[in-house]
This record gives C-alpha cells, sequence and structure tokens, in this order.
C-alpha cells in the first residue's frame, strides 16, 4: 500500500515542522574545546604541515583532518561556525536521501522525501550523544560527515549494481572509490565498519556467484588498504600510549559487551524507531531487488558485529567507557537495518498494520516530545537552557576579546542537546588553553 496522493504533501508538511527545532538549535552553537585548538592550528600552520604532523603524532584520520584543519575556527566568529553545522546538517539530510532513493522503486519524490525525514527525526531521536552529533564542529566533522560520505558511496554502488550510471560507468565507479576513501579516511571506527560490510558484500557474491564480484572485490581492497593507513599509522600508535589503562583485551571485551547491551536495548525500545519500521512497512514495501538477497537473520547479525565495531576499538585504545559519539555511527546503522527490515517483510506484514496513517502520524508527533531526543531538545528550548547558555558563552567571549586574560565563570546552563564540556579551576586545564588559543 503506497500513501495517498492528497495525504502526501500534509504528512511531510509535518515531519518538516518536526525537524524545526533541531535547526533552530544551531543558532545557540559555539565553538569550545578542540575546536579552537584546532582552528588555531589551521591558522598558524600551512595544511601540509599540519596534515603530516598530525598522521605521525595524533591520529590516523587523514580526510577527517584534511576538513577539521580546512577552516580557521575562533571565538568570536559565530556566523561562521553556525552555517558550517548548518551545511553538514543539510548534507545528512541530503545524503540519507540520496542512499532511500537508491533502495526504493516507484516511489514518488514527496514519498521518498518522506522516508527520509522520518527516518532523519528516528535517528536524532535515538543518538546517544545530540550534543556531539550535530552541534559540536570536532565531533561533526569526524563522525557525523563520516556518515555522510558513506551514505553517498553506499547510494553509488547499489546504483552501480542496479547499472543506473551516473554521467559514465568509468565516471560512476571513480567517484564510488573516490567516497570510499574519504569516508574511511575519516574515523577508525567508519574505517573499520566499512571494510567489513565490503568483505561482507564481497564474500557473498563469491558465494551467489553474482556478476558484480569484481567491483566488490575492488571494494574491498580498497577498504581494507585504506583502514589499514588509519588504523596502523603513527600517530594512533603515539596516542594510545597515552593511555595507561588500555590494551586489556579481557576488560575491553567484557565491558564492550555491557555497553553493546545497553545502547541496543535503547534502540530496539525507541519509539521513533519502531515508528519508522511500521510506517515504512506499512506504506512502502516496494524495494530494489538487490535487497532480495539479504536475509533479516544476516542483517542483524550484521549490525551487531557494526554495533560492537562501533564500541570496542575505542575502549580498547582508551580505556574509557562512554565514547557515544562512536555509537552515534551504529545509530544510523540501526536506522538502515530498520529500513531494510522493513522492506523485507513489508509484503507479509502490510496487511495486518495500521493503514490509519492520519493517526500515525499524530502519535509520532505526540510521542516524540515526550520521548528520547526529541523532549530533550524542547525541555531545553521552553526552559530557556539552550538560550541561557548561548548568553553565557557571549559574554565569556566578550569578556576574552576585551580583557584577553580574566577569569571566567563556569556555565550554570547547560543543555544537553549542547553541552559537550567546559572549563576548569586549573588554568592550565587543556579546555581553558583552547580558549586562550581561539583568540589568536
Amino acid at each position: 500500500m503506497i500513501l495517498d496522493k492528497k495525504y502526501s504533501s500534509w504528512i511531510l508538511g509535518v515531519l518538516i515542522l518536526l525537524l524545526i527545532p533541531f535547526i533552530y538549535l544551531l543558532l545557540f552553537t559555539h565553538p569550545i574545546a578542540d575546536d579552537l585548538a584546532f582552528g588555531h592550528q589551521a591558522k598558524t600552520t600551512d595544511l601540509f604541515t599540519q596534515l603530516r604532523s598530525t598522521y605521525l603524532n595524533w591520529n590516523g584520520r587523514y580526510s577527517g583532518n584534511f576538513f577539521i584543519q580546512l577552516f580557521p575556527i575562533s571565538i568570536d566568529n559565530l556566523l561562521f561556525y553556525r552555517l558550517i553545522l548548518f551545511v553538514s546538517f543539510s548534507l545528512f539530510i541530503i545524503s540519507f536521501y540520496t542512499f532511500i532513493k537508491s533502495i526504493f522503486i516507484k516511489t514518488k519524490a514527496v514519498n521518498l522525501w518522506s522516508i527520509t525525514l522520518l527516518g532523519m527525526l528516528a535517528y536524532l531521536s535515538i543518538l546517544p550523544t545530540l550534543a556531539e552529533g550535530f552541534y559540536w564542529y570536532t565531533s561533526v566533522i569526524y563522525y557525523q560527515l563520516s556518515l555522510v560520505f558513506f551514505l553517498f558511496f553506499s547510494a553509488l554502488a547499489i546504483n552501480f549494481v542496479k547499472k543506473q550510471f551516473l554521467i559514465h560507468k568509468v565516471f560512476h565507479i571513480g567517484l564510488t572509490i573516490f567516497l570510499l576513501v574519504v569516508s574511511i579516511g575519516m574515523n577508525e571506527s567508519i574505517a573499520l565498519i566499512i571494510s567489513f560490510i565490503c568483505t561482507s558484500f564481497f564474500i557473498g557474491s563469491l558465494i551467489t556467484r553474482s556478476k558484480n564480484t569484481a567491483f566488490l572485490a575492488t571494494l574491498t581492497v580498497v577498504a581494507i588498504s585504506c583502514a589499514a593507513i588509519v588504523v596502523f599509522s603513527p600517530g594512533n600508535a603515539y596516542r594510545m600510549a597515552a593511555y595507561p589503562d588500555n590494551k586489556d583485551i579481557i576488560t575491553s571485551l567484557f565491558m564492550s559487551f555491557l555497553q553493546m547491551g545497553r545502547f541496543l536495548a535503547g534502540f530496539i525500545f525507541s519509539f521513533s524507531g519502531l515508528f519508522y519500521f511500521l510506517f515504512v512497512a506499512c506504506f512502502f514495501p516496494l524495494s530494489t531487488t538487490i535487497l532480495k538477497q539479504l536475509k533479516p537473520h544476516y542483517l542483524f547479525i550484521g549490525f551487531i558485529a557494526i554495533l560492537f565495531l562501533s564500541v570496542f576499538p575505542a575502549y580498547y585504545a582508551t580505556g574509557i567507557l562512554g565514547q557515544h559519539r562512536t555509537l552515534n555511527i551504529a545509530a544510523l546503522f540501526y536506522i538502515l537495518f530498520l529500513t531494510i527490515f522493513a522492506l523485507k517483510i513489508g509484503n507479509e506484514l502490510k496487511e495486518r498494520l495500521p493503514r490509519k496513517h492520519q493517526k500515525m502520524i499524530i502519535y509520532f508527533v505526540l510521542f516524540f516530545f515526550i520521548f528520547g531526543n526529541g523532549r530533550t531538545i524542547a525541555l531545553d528550548l521552553i526552559s530557556g537552557r539552550a538560550q541561557e547558555y548561548d548568553t553565557q558563552l557571549k559574554k565569556r567571549s566578550n569578556t576574552l576579546k576585551v580583557k584577553k586574560s580574566a577569569k571566567i565563570n563556569k556555565l550554570t546552563a547547560n543543555p544537553k542537546s549542547l553541552y559537550v564540556i567546559d572549563v576548569e579551576d586549573d588554568s592550565t586545564h587543556w579546555v581553558n588553553q583552547a580558549y586562550v588559543l581561539g583568540l589568536d
């Protein structure tokens, strides 16, 4: 069953309205901590020198470091800072739409956008850390932008299999490989995840004797090679040496499985995710034929593997649990899993599922602001915490610009949807020092 034409625009309008608070929140963001330190580097050192130094002494994120060093951030260029975050937010939506379009057939653009925005809202709702997902430049570049490149890459790879080439077959392959290389260079977690996905599809093509085996083999070789450049970089070894309690394999596995269980339960029992699954299964059961080869249990096993790769490497490398920004990556893959799973079983379930989509959307609106990050952002805006956060940071910025050196108060307004980290009493603390760098 496809949505009736007279309701499609109405539903799309409601979903756009639900996104407005998330976009509005961008007006209260401020650069802090790593933003200022990286911004200082971008202003004082040429790009090539900084990329080389970072690769040798901090991490192997060759493309991630390129984008992080591309823009000189300081405490007073708020318009520029917020514009970058808005562009990143918009690119994420566009990339998700591009992926959705590649796997659905016989679906009008208005309905594709409805699926995209509903999936986006579900993703925003279940994000383990909303602040580090879309409102902090450093995390947005390293993690969310990696997902943007991955979604574009995936759409191109799917279209290649469908023989729907962009401009020309050779150009299509070249652009696909380019996006693959850029995606993997963004961070370690996405490098391992994409390598796992490419390898899995390549092995599957060997088993099924697919005509696309050569293409998938190429992607796998490129993915593993680029991942090796990231994971085994001198900078990663140097950074890991700074954490004395890391590399404990038993503890890392135990804590990782606990973390996986915690967030898997949160994903599964999220209202937004469940609603998104039912919506797609009920109204959009038609998908591209390449999805027919994906078995639901294989999909779930694959997602569990991706969840593990989002948790274990970070804990093993640092010995620190709770790096939720890597779990933001897993959250998107959960939404992708729900999308494909809904398409797989939609034909079997659609006769049993509710068809009154008017009521379904109303229920979604109500529950969206009761559970998950929809509730968080609503409380931050209604209570005035987001606005007060903005006011206090503007006052701090003005004080530092005038005095260059001053005692500044800690934030008293800490909206959960925006707050990442703050200064400490110790003037030598790295966040305090980042502010000094941000003044230059």
